[in-house]
């Protein structure tokens, strides 16, 4: 992810993405942290599709604030379909840099 600049009041649009995820027994879930103290926003995509949020939001204050993003894919172990085929649990987090010029 790349540094982000704005001004105060300017919408600034989060896009994150992630996996098609169709494993029974899992929910997925994006959570984001704008870094302001504004409530965390959390999102599930729907079981089997591509995950995907967006998320618009505006800093009312100058300064930098740092955008902490959170995947994870909600299942409760290593998860197997067919023997042998072994899928990837995962709880990442990627951080972003917004600065609000005065």
């Amino acid at each position: 992810m790349s540094a982000i600049d704005t001004a105060p009041g300017a919408p600034v649009l989060f896009t994150v993405s992630g996996d098609l995820l169709s494993i029974v027994g899992c929910q997925p879930e994006f959570t984001l942290d704008t870094g302001d103290g504004s409530p965390l926003r959390s999102f599930a995509p729907p079981w089997g599709t591509l995950l995907t949020g967006r998320v618009a939001h505006a800093y009312d204050d100058p300064g930098q604030y740092t955008v902490t993003v959170r995947k994870a894919t909600g299942c409760p172990g290593p998860l197997t379909s067919e023997p042998g085929d072994i899928f990837d649990v995962y709880d990442v987090s990627e951080t972003i840099v917004v600065t609000v010029r005065p």
